[in-house]
């Protein structure tokens, strides 16, 4: 019986202290923490459903004709009929023509041909189905058609030109403008600026 009693009062005592531990140690459960509150709001905004922006009219006509470019109008440079202007040095005699702002003739002084006489490098059967030499080339085929018939206006007009000397041809029908510009050194040397503008800024 002894031995019962000590179990008996070792059980009371035990569950007294657990008692007592429980009211003064253990704390009442407090709020969530705020990473545990932040994420559950997360998932309540994700549980909703996208909102959609409302779509924005489509720019007006008007809106789109002011974007796209606006086109210049042109004085008009056109050349009475075809002229032909030499230029000369000492190497050389170029043979410019104002149609399409060509070279019909290119003659070096100083080397012969099979026939004895000064070089022509400008082979002219050749070029006439091939295109003579500073001809413009273009991807719009309309217009490189145009520029090759056009008549040029060139300055100086006169011949023939003595080098070195810069000839200027330029050719305008209102809409589009073609400018081209030969400058002749003293030697060999020959520089050749060309532009076509389509009238669009």
């Amino acid at each position: 019986m002894d031995q019962e009693k000590r179990v008996l009062v070792a059980f009371v005592l035990s569950f007294g202290l657990l008692l007592l531990w429980r009211q003064f140690f253990v704390k009442a459960p407090s709020a969530p923490p705020k990473g545990a509150q932040r994420s559950s709001a997360q998932m309540s905004q994700a549980s909703k459903p996208p909102q959609v922006a409302p779509s924005q009219p489509a720019p007006s006509r008007k809106k789109q004709a002011s974007a796209i470019s606006k086109r210049v109008s042109l004085p008009q440079e056109k050349g009475e009929k075809p002229q032909e202007v030499a230029v000369e040095g000492d190497l050389y005699k170029v043979t410019l023509s104002s149609q399409s702002a060509v070279v019909k003739s290119w003659v070096l002084k100083k080397y012969k041909d099979e026939k004895g006489d000064p070089l022509d490098v400008v082979n002219r059967p050749a070029c006439e189905q091939l295109g003579f030499p500073m001809d413009i080339s273009l991807p719009n085929a309309e217009l490189a058609s145009e520029l090759k018939n056009a008549v040029f206006v060139v300055k100086p007009s006169i011949s023939p030109l003595r080098a070195p000397v810069t000839v200027e041809f330029s050719y305008s029908n209102g809409s589009i403008q073609a400018r081209k510009s030969i400058i002749f050194g003293s030697g060999y040397e020959v520089k050749v600026q060309a532009s076509v503008f389509d009238g669009q800024q």
